[in-house]
């Protein structure tokens, strides 16, 4: 799950002068000492990533077409089970963030997700096993998933009759709309830096980057990255106090030129 700061809570932060890349002001949000108020989970994150991705401007990763669209907002249904679960026992064990979760947790969690994709497309299934490989490629802790799914999707690419500039590409588009739909996830209003590239892979240091700020509740890019009048929205839940219930919450943004 995606834990949702409030902007008290943010405050207790010291910003460094000038704008950071996402990735790390989203993980500063999910490593403060207390769990949050406002939860997402990761299925509805990634789906918030297709609406995204459903919004892009053609000329940013060139055409998506319908199946690599479902890849992006699919994604993280490997995680259902484990949200889920935490929702369940949140009264007596304090919920905790993706990041928190050790690999022997997570790995489960991300050949699930490549599994389901996997069983309704092949092109699904290879991107979202290249979208967790080039996560895991960040942290030598989660080398046994990509020693393990690497040469697996490999075999599947050379059979699939796509040519390799395109699986890149697709790769790009979903590590970018995961980025910033983790960035929304989060409640973050600080400026963040984003590359349009895959950003775990080496081809975003690089990359062309763009900047997302806000204009009060709304965001808006540094350059055209969404068609006109773009809008993308995602259900939170909220815990009041120490109680176990949780209410469902209606988050949207329209993103301003």
């Amino acid at each position: 799950m995606i834990f949702r700061r409030s902007i008290d809570e943010q405050s207790i932060l010291l910003r460094p002068n000038g704008i950071r890349p996402a990735f790390p002001v989203f993980l500063e949000l999910q490593n403060l000492p207390e769990p949050p108020r406002v939860f997402i989970l990761q299925p509805d994150h990634s789906r918030l990533a297709g609406e995204i991705a459903q919004s892009l401007r053609p000329e940013i990763f060139g055409e998506l077409p319908p199946e690599v669209l479902d890849a992006i907002r699919e994604h993280d249904f490997g995680w259902e089970r484990s949200d889920r679960s935490q929702f369940a026992h949140i009264a007596a064990q304090p919920p905790r963030p993706f990041p928190q979760m050790a690999p022997a947790e997570t790995h489960p969690c991300w050949r699930e997700s490549v599994r389901r994709a996997r069983v309704s497309s092949p092109v699904k299934g290879v991107i979202v096993s290249r979208h967790f490989c080039a996560l895991a490629s960040q942290d030598p802790a989660h080398r046994p998933f990509a020693e393990e799914e690497n040469p697996r999707r490999k075999e599947i690419e050379r059979d699939l009759n796509v040519p390799f500039e395109d699986l890149d590409r697709w790769t790009a588009a979903i590590g970018f709309c995961d980025l910033v739909s983790l960035y929304l996830c989060c409640g973050a209003r600080e400026a963040a830096e984003f590359p349009l590239a895959h950003p775990s892979l080496p081809a975003a240091h690089e990359a062309r980057k763009v900047v997302l700020d806000w204009n009060g509740a709304q965001p808006r890019f540094s350059s055209p990255i969404l068609q006109e009048g773009g809008t993308a929205g995602v259900t939170a839940w909220e815990r009041s106090g120490d109680q176990p219930e949780l209410w469902p919450v209606a988050l949207e943004w329209r993103f301003l030129k």
